[in-house]
């Protein structure tokens, strides 16, 4: 297991270079740009991505047939997605709670309850479209984690408005449950894109 994690990093280093960039550029727009959550949400969202880039290049390169004569089994090959992209997601998390701290552009319970409701939808919009990228390979998987964005975005859109008119703008204490539920649909999306994995045939 420890093998795998140092492959996926070594590709992650590698092939995802642009993808660090973009998400500076966003959290620290995030710190200059007040009441405007889309900057806070994009580099936690795009690192909840990376797995299934990093599916993609294995696709490409073979690497699930090859895998195949290597001493891991199917189980660690999906754990191994998952551990970097909850990694990733908790690293942008951190450093998006490291800046505003230090530039304190949002009251202290509004920055906590905002950055849950944020991570808890990036946990589950990965949670529902890792499972088919295992099941059915990346090009038809990218289309769930497509429509996937579409929903949340259209109930994220509905949920604020609902929200301003209920709390005057203020974000409602149900954010707090985001990163519990995000984390219960995390488990289980690993749990079924295990099961989906063993039985596909490579």
């Amino acid at each position: 297991m420890k093998g795998l994690m140092k492959k996926e990093l070594l590709m992650l280093m590698r092939a995802t270079r642009a993808f660090a960039f973009i998400c500076v550029i966003f959290i620290a727009m995030s710190a200059i740009s007040l009441d405007n959550a889309f900057f806070m949400l994009m580099p936690i969202m795009i690192s909840g991505l990376l797995p299934s880039t990093l599916l993609s290049y294995d696709e490409r390169s073979k690497w699930q047939e090859f895998s195949g004569a290597l001493p891991v089994s199917r189980a660690q090959l999906v754990s191994a997605k998952y551990l970097l992209g909850l990694g990733c997601m908790t690293v942008m998390l951190a450093l998006t709670l490291l800046l505003h701290l230090i530039v304190r552009r949002y009251p202290m319970e509004m920055l906590l309850s905002l950055l849950c409701g944020i991570f808890g939808l990036a946990l589950f919009v990965s949670a529902v479209s890792l499972p088919m990228m295992f099941k059915y390979g990346v090009e038809k998987g990218r289309l769930w984690y497509y429509a996937t964005l579409v929903l949340v975005g259209g109930a994220s859109g509905a949920s604020a408005g609902v929200a301003n008119d209920l709390f005057g703008g203020g974000l409602p204490s149900f954010l707090w449950l985001f990163p519990v539920i995000g984390a219960a649909c995390f488990a289980l999306s690993w749990l079924l894109a295990i099961r989906f994995y063993q039985k596909r045939e490579l």
